[in-house]
């Protein structure tokens, strides 16, 4: 915990983000300037890792706990990578599942494709649903 840097440089937003570093320094130059204006002390071409993450990703305090812990430790990324492939891997499972029941099959595809579409759209929708509730909303 002891090498964790509170604050990100406008080079680390423009790894993150991959783009230009002057790009980057508009970015933090407006975060700094709403954070001044909520009466924050601000540093030029620096942004405090937690209020990027809130500006950029969302994260709000419903893991407040988790979420803390493991951006200190630096291990988030790591861990939404994880999550994100995980959530794939179910995506396909169901997906797969979900086309044997209903009856999708290459064959319908070739002979009513618009009928094709509406099924698979249904059972992706379904599946994105499952997962989020199983492994997003939890």
């Amino acid at each position: 915990m002891a090498n964790y840097q509170y604050m990100m440089s406008a080079d680390d937003v423009a790894r993150e983000l991959n783009c230009s570093k002057s790009h980057a320094y508009k970015l933090v130059k407006s975060m700094n300037k709403e954070l001044a204006s909520q009466g924050y002390i601000t540093m030029a071409g620096r942004i405090p890792r937690v209020y990027w993450a809130k500006k950029m990703y969302g994260y709000e305090s419903y893991h407040r706990g988790q979420y803390i812990k493991l951006l200190l430790e630096g291990k988030l990324n790591d861990h939404l990578h994880e999550v994100d492939g995980e959530c794939y891997e179910r995506m396909e499972l169901l997906m797969e599942q979900m086309k044997a029941e209903a009856g999708i099959t290459e064959e319908l595809k070739t002979s009513d494709q618009m009928k094709w579409v509406g099924l698979m759209n249904n059972v992706r929708s379904s599946a994105e649903e499952i997962v989020l509730d199983e492994l997003i909303y939890v």
